[in-house]
C-alpha cells in the first residue's frame, strides 16, 4: 500500500510567507525555467502582489500563460491576462507616454529585447497581434514614433518576408497612423483636412513656416514615405519605378483626386498640381539615389538608367516650361540644365554614374545601328556627357562598348560627327574632334577590317576628314576597285542600292585631285558593269530610271568639261583663236585620255610576248572580242594618233589578233587613223568624236551582256547626237 502523501512529492504543503519566496515557489510549482523564469523574477518577484492581488490570481495567470507553446507567447499571454490588477493593465492607446513607466510595459520591452532583438514584427506575431490588432499601433506603443523612420523598422526580416500586398497594406496603415489626413484616401472619407494641409505645404517656403497641424502631419507622412522608399529600394524589395511601387495605392488615388476634383479657384488646383508633381519628383529622386546596383541584373540596371534619365528629362522639361524666352538667352538655359545635371550626378555613386552614362552610350548605339536611313548621331552623349566634366568617364565607357562591336558596326557609329555638348569651350571641342577623327582614321588599319568596308569608310572620310583629299587617294582608288568587283558580280536588281551612290561620291572626289585616274576608273566601270547604261536604242537611260545602278555615270562629252576644265580665265580682249583654244582644251584632254584607255585595253598583258607575230586571247588585257572591236571603233571615231602610238598598235593588232573580226576592224581603224589625222579640230569636231566613240562603247556593253539592240533606232540616236553636239 502506497503512502498517502506520495502525490505531493517534494512540494511544500504550505505557502512561503516571504513574498519573494512565495513567488519563486509558484514558479517552481509551474516548472518555469530559462529566460521566461529570469524575466518573471526580474519584473514581478518584488511587486507581484500589487500586480496580481494574491496567490490565486498569480497561479491563474501562470496557468493561462502555460497554455501557450513558446516562452515569448507565454510572456505575452501573462502580460495581457485578465487576472492582473486593473491599475496595472496595459493601456496602449493612452494620450500620453505614462504607460511606459508601468511594470508590464517594461516587462514587454525586456521580452522584446530577449527574444526578438532584431525583429519587432516577429514579436508582434507572437501573440500581440490578437490583442492589439494593428502592427502600426503595436510599433508606436512599444517603440515610439521615431521607430517608424529607422532601418530596423523597414529591414525587419519577418516583416520583409510578407508578400508584397500584405507588406504594402501594413506600411500604408503605418503612414496613415503617422499622418491621419491620408486616411481619407483609404476609406474615401472627408478629404478637407488633407487638402487643407497640402495647400498649406504648397504655399509655405520652408518647414519653419508650416503652422497648420494637418500640414505638419502630412510632412511627417512624406518623410516616412522617403524612408520607406529608400530602405525598400536599397534592399531590392521594390523597383526604382515610382508607378510600379505605388500603383493601386492611396498615393495613386491622391493623384486622381487632384486631377479630377473640381475647384472653384483654378489657382488652387494649379498649386495642388505643382505640389504633387514636385513631391513625385522628390520621391523619384529617392528611388534613383537609393537603388543598389551591386546585385542588380542587366535588365534592372537598364531599368534604373532609364528611370534616372526620365527623371532628369522631367526636371529639364520643368525649367524649359518656366524659361522666359523673351528676356533670357538660350545659353542661359543650357547653363541651368548643365548645372542641374552636375548637381544630380554629384549625388550619384561612381557606379551609378557609370551605369547611366553606359546606358546613354548604348541608347546611341542602338539608335544608330537600328536606323541606317538616318545620319548617325550620338545625341544622348552629345546632350549630356561629352564635356569637360564627364568626358574621361564617357570616353572609357565608349571605348569599352565600341570595341565589343563588330567592325562594321564600329564604322557605322564612328561615321557620326564628333559628339560634344553645346556650349563647351573651343579648345575642348577641337581636342575632342581630333580624338574622334583619330578613331575613325585608325579603323582601316585594324587587322580585322574587311576589304568590302573600305568604300563605305572612304566615302565617309571624304566628308569627315576634310583637307585630307590627297591622303585619301589610295583609299579612293582601292574603294572603286572593290566596288568594280562587286558590280561585275550582280545585276541591277541584286546590287545593293548604295553602290551607285558610293561610286558617285568616290569618283567626284577623285575628279578633283586626279582627273585622269578618275576617267580611267569610269571607263573600267563601264566595262565591268553587269547591267547596261543605255537602252536598246543606245540612248542613255535617265537618272530617275537608273537610281539604283549608275547615278555616277555621265555622257563622256559632259564629263570632259566637268573634270578636264582647268578653269582658264577668258579675257574678252584676247584673240578669238586663243579664246577657242582655251575652250577646246577640256575636250582635247578627254579625247587623249579616252584614246589612251582604249589602247591600254588592246595591249598584251605585262610580261606577255607574241610568238611569230601571233598571240592568244589569254595574253590580251581585254579578252572579249566584242570589246576589242569597240575600242578600235572608238579610236577610229576619235581620229588621233597620239604621236604614232595608235597606228603602230593597231597595225600590230590587224596582223596578230586571234579573232578575224577584230583584225578586220583594226584594219579599218589603221587606214582611218593614217588617212584622217585630225588637226586643228573645232570644239564641235572634238565633241562629235567623243560622242561617236561612246556610242560604239555602249553598243559593245549591251552586245557583250547579250542584250537586245534595235539597230535602226540606235542609228537614229547616233545621228541626233551628232547633229547638235
Amino acid at each position: 500500500m502506497c503512502r498517502i502523501d506520495a502525490p505531493f512529492g517534494n512540494r511544500p504543503l504550505d505557502e512561503k510567507k516571504d513574498p519573494v519566496e512565495r513567488f519563486l515557489q509558484a514558479l517552481d510549482e509551474f516548472e518555469i525555467q530559462g529566460n521566461y523564469r529570469t524575466l518573471l523574477i526580474k519584473h514581478f518577484s518584488e511587486n507581484w502582489i500589487d500586480v496580481f492581488y494574491n496567490s490565486s490570481s498569480l497561479e491563474d495567470a501562470l496557468t493561462t500563460a502555460n497554455e501557450q507553446n513558446s516562452e515569448p507567447e507565454k510572456c505575452v499571454a501573462l502580460a495581457f491576462c485578465q487576472n492582473i490588477n486593473i491599475r496595472f493593465r496595459l493601456q496602449p492607446f493612452s494620450a500620453d507616454d505614462s504607460y511606459r513607466e508601468s511594470s508590464l510595459f517594461k516587462f514587454l520591452t525586456d521580452v522584446a529585447n530577449t527574444y526578438f532583438p532584431t525583429s519587432p514584427y516577429r514579436f508582434y506575431k507572437a501573440g500581440i497581434e490578437k490583442r492589439v490588432g494593428s502592427y502600426g499601433w503595436f510599433a508606436r506603443y512599444l517603440y515610439g514614433d521615431k521607430f517608424f523612420f529607422t532601418k530596423s523598422f523597414f529591414n525587419d526580416d519577418a516583416f520583409c518576408s510578407l508578400n508584397r500586398s500584405e507588406r504594402l497594406d501594413t506600411l500604408w496603415d503605418c503612414l496613415c497612423l503617422i499622418a491621419p489626413p491620408f486616411d481619407s484616401l483609404r476609406y474615401r472619407s472627408d478629404d478637407s483636412s488633407l487638402f487643407k494641409g497640402i495647400l498649406s505645404l504648397a504655399s509655405s517656403k520652408d518647414d519653419s513656416s508650416i503652422t497648420c497641424e494637418h500640414a505638419q502631419s502630412i510632412r511627417l507622412g512624406l518623410e516616412f514615405l522617403h524612408k520607406w522608399l529608400k530602405h525598400d529600394v536599397e534592399m531590392g524589395r521594390i523597383s526604382c519605378d515610382l508607378y510600379s511601387s505605388f500603383g493601386e495605392t492611396p498615393w495613386e488615388r491622391l493623384e486622381l483626386l487632384i486631377w479630377q476634383k473640381d475647384f472653384d479657384d483654378e489657382e488652387v488646383k494649379r498649386s495642388l498640381t505643382n505640389w504633387l508633381n514636385n513631391t513625385k519628383q522628390e520621391l523619384e529622386k529617392v528611388l534613383i539615389l537609393s537603388f543598389n546596383l551591386d546585385n542588380a541584373s542587366g535588365s534592372e540596371l537598364e531599368q534604373w538608367a532609364q528611370q534616372v534619365d526620365r527623371y532628369f528629362n522631367h526636371i529639364s522639361h520643368d525649367f524649359y516650361r518656366e524659361f522666359d524666352w523673351e528676356t533670357l538667352r538660350h545659353e542661359e538655359l543650357d547653363i541651368r540644365r548643365n548645372n542641374e545635371l552636375e548637381a544630380l550626378c554629384s549625388q550619384l555613386s561612381s557606379q551609378q554614374l557609370e551605369t547611366w552614362i553606359g546606358w546613354s552610350i548604348q541608347q546611341d548605339f542602338d539608335r544608330i545601328l537600328g536606323d541606317k536611313q538616318r545620319a548617325p548621331e550620338l545625341s544622348s552623349s552629345s546632350e549630356k556627357w561629352v564635356c569637360e566634366t564627364f568626358f574621361a568617364t564617357w570616353k572609357d565607357l565608349f571605348l569599352a562598348n565600341i570595341n565589343e562591336l563588330e567592325i562594321e558596326k564600329q564604322l557605322r557609329i564612328l561615321s557620326a560627327h564628333a559628339p560634344a555638348r553645346r556650349g563647351v569651350s573651343s579648345e575642348f571641342y577641337s581636342a575632342c574632334s581630333e580624338w574622334w577623327r583619330e578613331l575613325f582614321r585608325g579603323l582601316p588599319e585594324k587587322v580585322n577590317f574587311p576589304k568590302r568596308l573600305i568604300p563605305e569608310w572612304t566615302t565617309t572620310a571624304i566628308d569627315y576628314l576634310y583637307g585630307d583629299g590627297e591622303n585619301l587617294t589610295p583609299y579612293i582608288d582601292k574603294s572603286i576597285g572593290v566596288l568594280r568587283g562587286e558590280v561585275s558580280k550582280s545585276d541591277e536588281t541584286e546590287a545593293p542600292l548604295n553602290y551607285s551612290d558610293l561610286l558617285r561620291v568616290l569618283l567626284e572626289s577623285l575628279d578633283k585631285v586626279q582627273p585622269s585616274k578618275s576617267f580611267r576608273h569610269r571607263m573600267l566601270l563601264m566595262r565591268s558593269y553587269s547591267s547596261s547604261f543605255a537602252d536598246e536604242t543606245i540612248s542613255l537611260r535617265g537618272r530617275s530610271f537608273n537610281t539604283s545602278t549608275n547615278q555616277w555615270y555621265e555622257p563622256i562629252s559632259d564629263l570632259a568639261k566637268k573634270i578636264f576644265d582647268n578653269n582658264h580665265v577668258i579675257n574678252l580682249g584676247e584673240a578669238p583663236e586663243n579664246h577657242e583654244k582655251k575652250l577646246s582644251q577640256p575636250f582635247i584632254a578627254c579625247t587623249h585620255e579616252l584614246a589612251e584607255f582604249c589602247l591600254s585595253r588592246l595591249r598584251l598583258r605585262k610580261g606577255e610576248k607574241a610568238c611569230d607575230k601571233q598571240y592568244e586571247v589569254e595574253q590580251i588585257v581585254e579578252r572579249s572580242s566584242v570589246w576589242r572591236q569597240g575600242y578600235l571603233k572608238a579610236l577610229t571615231e576619235l581620229g588621233i594618233d597620239l604621236d604614232g602610238k595608235v597606228h603602230k598598235a593597231v597595225y600590230f593588232i590587224k596582223q596578230s589578233d586571234p579573232d578575224p573580226d577584230v583584225r578586220a576592224v583594226a584594219n579599218e581603224c589603221y587606214k582611218a587613223v593614217r588617212r584622217n589625222k585630225k588637226k586643228n579640230s573645232t570644239i564641235a569636231d572634238l565633241k562629235r568624236g567623243i560622242i561617236a566613240a561612246e556610242w560604239w562603247l555602249l553598243i559593245c556593253q549591251r552586245q557583250n551582256l547579250g542584250m537586245k539592240i534595235n539597230y535602226e533606232d540606235a542609228l537614229k540616236t547616233r545621228r541626233n547626237l551628232m547633229r547638235n553636239p
